[in-house]
């Protein structure tokens, strides 16, 4: 957020890719889910393959050049974070739809997925996301990717 301070003034902010069509109808889901889960900070989908772990994150990235580009950094990250005692096997996030609340709760989390994310210059950030939003489970709320009914402007 410190890059971005212009972001700092809204209560809340609803992120999405490029390749996913927002419609209104879309947006009042949103505004339905922001509204019936007041106590989270975060609101994610899940992916809509079923990955279980870190692992399966990094297999199917490798098939991106842009993401297996510095695979081996992210990759020696996530060996030191388990010997920290971080789990490896988490239900992986899609981050294409974010939605933020209570941005001082979640700070911390953001910025240490943009600092890992610039500093081993992975675009990969679920992954980073995997490992970051393990300390945050009690104000992150998921979705089955499919909750949300937004039309990809690109296929998987």
């Amino acid at each position: 957020m410190k890059d971005f301070p212009k972001f700092e003034n809204f209560k809340n902010i609803v992120y999405f890719d490029h390749k996913e069509n927002v419609s209104s109808n879309v947006l009042d889901e949103i505004k339905l889910l922001m509204h019936n889960n007041f106590d989270k900070s975060i609101i994610i989908r899940r992916t809509p393959a079923n990955k279980t772990c870190i692992d399966h994150e990094i297999k199917a990235a490798m098939n991106c050049q842009r993401y297996a580009k510095n695979m081996d950094k992210t990759k020696y990250f996530i060996e030191q974070k388990v010997i920290e005692g971080i789990n490896q096997n988490v239900r992986i996030c899609n981050t294409g739809l974010l939605i933020y609340k209570n941005n001082e709760k979640i700070r911390d989390l953001l910025n240490n997925i943009y600092k890992k994310c610039n500093e081993h210059q992975q675009p990969e950030c679920q992954i980073y996301w995997a490992i970051f939003s393990q300390k945050y489970k009690n104000i992150i709320h998921e979705i089955e990717y499919k909750d949300i009914k937004i039309e990809r402007k690109v296929p998987f």
